[in-house]
């Protein structure tokens, strides 16, 4: 039961990306880092959901850090452009910036979770 939810999550979370990163682009560096480092944490969910053991326990505890400061990086510090917001406000009913970075980070929430898990708990990428 509890797998299975982690796969649902890797599903849904992999469908809901998708449209996402396609809508936004990739005309700043930033967006390309992000996209790289979602392709690693999707990676390091699919081993979780999955039980495969890819790359060493070291790397995924690294990751695991540096992707959690990459977030509230991206989310919050990382300026967007006066077009992008007003896009972003326009489409989503004058959600502010900071709001829409909330959301992200709490739908994100089970991600960290599961690389938490990976990283730290699962047995498999100790050895």
């Amino acid at each position: 039961m509890k797998k299975t939810f982690w796969k649902i999550y890797f599903w849904f979370l992999l469908i809901a990306i998708i449209p996402t990163y396609l809508w936004q682009g990739f005309s700043r560096i930033w967006e390309v880092i992000d996209v790289i480092l979602m392709l690693v944490a999707m990676l390091g969910l699919f081993a979780f959901c999955w039980q495969k053991k890819w790359f060493s326990s070291m790397f995924w505890k690294t990751f695991f850090y540096g992707y959690i400061i990459w977030n509230i990086f991206q989310q919050y510090i990382l300026p967007i452009p006066q077009v992008a917001q007003e896009i972003v406000d326009k489409d989503l009913g004058g959600l502010s910036q900071p709001v829409i970075a909330t959301i992200n980070i709490v739908i994100f929430i089970p991600l960290f979770i599961a690389l938490y898990l990976y990283a730290f708990k699962n047995k498999e990428t100790k050895k």
